[in-house]
């Protein structure tokens, strides 16, 4: 900047180049005054501001702030399953497996997210050995719901390890709320092991727990239509009852001899 000043004084006469020098400071100040500040610009950190206590609020325990820390770690589990939607669609699977991995970090009592975890591993990323597991974790987390059993059944049955699933199924469906489908399964399974028998059987007792589902009796009417069931064995004839023997007519008494008549004296 200097040695263009000093070019400009060989040049020009000074009180020409004070002119110039004032109108170039008057428009940067000038052009200064019209740009906006930007906004990030204005914030000033305020003084610290306490806030004061509600007295009437009542004092937290240890247990309202574990539902409190509870319910926030579920909030933030709730926003990453919802994430992983996105990465679904991209088919980003490494990401949604990652996202899936924190949800149960975060809440594991949420089988669905561990079923869909476990079947991201096995059907999107190829990992047969961590989708099992992910649902050996979930099943020690979760020893008593009936979703995971069966999530369990289900994988051992695509295996065609169709003796575990049963074991699987069975363990499901003693719970109430285990549905048809897992039933249905749990009888497809024993047909599977060679036990047609067997699975007409629970496909029955499926008929009684859910009279709408169609199922059952199509099942039932498949193994009979291939004579995969064994016939009911025949009832045996009843035995005629052994007739007591008839009793011998008794004789009848002899008559007794008249009496002869009494004399009457005269």
């Amino acid at each position: 900047m200097r040695s263009r000043i000093s070019r400009l004084r060989a040049v020009l006469p000074l009180p020409i180049l004070a002119l110039l020098l004032a109108l170039l400071a008057c428009a940067s100040g000038l052009y200064a005054a019209r740009t906006p500040e930007p906004a990030w610009s204005r914030l000033r950190p305020g003084p610290a501001r306490e806030i004061p206590a509600n007295p009437k609020a009542p004092k937290p325990t240890e247990r309202t702030a574990r539902a409190e820390l509870q319910r926030r770690m579920d909030a933030v589990a709730d926003s990453l399953y919802r994430r992983t939607d996105l990465y679904w669609h991209k088919g980003d699977y490494d990401s949604v497996a990652y996202l899936l991995e924190q949800v149960v970090a975060l809440n594991p009592n949420d089988v669905t997210s561990w079923g869909l975890l476990a079947w991201v591993d096995w059907a999107c990323l190829n990992d047969e050995a961590r989708a099992e597991r992910t649902l050996k974790n979930g099943l020690a987390l979760n020893p008593r719901r009936y979703e995971l059993h069966g999530e369990w059944g289900a994988y051992l049955y695509r295996r065609r390890r169709y003796g575990e699933a049963a074991s699987a199924f069975a363990k499901a469906v003693s719970f109430l709320d285990a549905p048809a489908l897992t039933w249905n399964q749990y009888a497809h399974s024993l047909e599977r092991m060679g036990h047609p028998d067997r699975a007409a059987k629970v496909w029955r007792q499926m008929e009684t727990r859910f009279p709408g589902n169609p199922h059952s009796a199509v099942n039932r009417a498949r193994l009979e239509r291939k004579g995969l069931l064994n016939p009911a064995p025949a009832s045996s004839p009843k035995a005629a009852p052994l007739s007591s023997p008839k009793p011998k007519p008794v004789a009848p008494p002899d008559p007794a001899p008249p009496s002869s008549p009494v004399s009457e004296t005269p």
